[in-house]
């Protein structure tokens, strides 16, 4: 009986011993700093949202997040890093559709969209149209000059998201004739927008934003759902009864393919504490940055989604 009892007391130790060393691997990672990879030069919008999030990060995982940017070819340098990172959780990078998608389209890539492992998505950007400030006052005045000739729509880029918008809108608005031109990224084709170059622009709100506010761009229409805080005197497509599909920028992080789930779901975690810190939300907030979290698995649904969605258009696209 003795013998039987010494041998329980052993068992039931052993069994604590393998769910404390369980919890102490639990709670090995992180242990040391997190590269964070940004396939854009810094001072871009997602290199700003990157160096705004990052410090957050850092407090709430306990380890340093440095930002490494790869700029080049519309972010598939980076993209291309991330991809064939080691799948340990200490490199994540920007998660960013439906541009990666366009890449994957438009060129020969080395990764593939799906095959990232989602971790946490916070910004949303919608696109909106912008005019010359003394051209159009509404949106109907821009639809009948549509309608009556040509008019050409300044990108920051061929097969950029804001590119992908501008043709959703123009076959939206049911336009008779636009013609796509293409810039190195949103500072030259603002730019041209301002000098009167071009008619219109289809861009990401924040680099409207600037000159919005300044008196030179007059904003006509908000590519969402709903209504946006930066821009809230300005309609979206649904409140005026118009089918334009609202394909809105989403930006978030993803490790490479076969990052562990434990680990997602640490990092997951951390970025969730971030998106409901007042610090960050007022910073957020300073910079027009839309925060909409969505944690690995709605990160993983919405990117099913917008795949079938860009595919749509995947011959507009090509075309130039």
């Amino acid at each position: 009986m003795k013998n039987f009892c010494s041998l329980i007391a052993a068992s039931i130790l052993l069994i604590y011993a393998g769910n404390v060393t369980a919890a102490e691997k639990k709670s090995d990672f992180p242990q040391k700093p997190i590269e964070y990879i940004v396939g854009f030069a810094p001072g871009g919008k997602t290199d700003v949202q990157a160096r705004g999030i990052a410090p957050f990060v850092k407090k709430y995982l306990g380890v340093p997040v440095i930002i490494q940017n790869f700029p080049g070819a519309g972010g598939r340098i980076g993209y291309t890093k991330l991809f064939k990172a080691k799948p340990d959780g200490y490199t994540f990078g920007l998660f960013a559709l439906p541009a990666m998608i366009l890449g994957e389209y438009l060129t020969t890539t080395e990764y593939k969209t799906q095959e990232f492992t989602p971790i946490f998505a916070c910004f949303l950007t919608p696109q909106v149209l912008v005019v010359p400030s003394d051209t159009y006052q509404n949106i109907d005045e821009f639809v009948k000059a549509g309608k009556s000739k040509p008019l050409s729509n300044a990108t920051p880029g061929h097969g950029t998201s804001s590119h992908l918008a501008g043709i959703v809108v123009a076959n939206g608005l049911e336009l008779k004739e636009v013609r796509h031109v293409h810039f190195e990224s949103s500072g030259p084709s603002i730019a041209a927008l301002t000098g009167k170059h071009v008619d219109f622009s289809v861009t990401n709100l924040p680099s409207a934003f600037p000159l919005v506010r300044a008196g030179r761009l007059k904003p006509l229409l908000v590519i969402s759902d709903e209504r946006d805080s930066a821009f809230p005197q300005v309609p979206t497509p649904k409140e005026l009864g118009l089918k334009i599909t609202t394909i809105a920028g989403i930006e978030g992080v993803a490790g490479p393919p076969h990052l562990p789930l434990e680990k997602v779901k640490i990092l997951e975690e951390a970025f969730t504490k971030v998106t409901a810190d007042p610090e960050f939300l007022n910073w957020a907030q300073k910079a027009t940055m839309n925060i909409v979290p969505m944690d690995h698995g709605k990160l993983r649904r919405a990117t099913e989604e917008m795949v079938k969605e860009v595919e749509k258009y995947k011959d507009f696209l090509i075309q130039k």
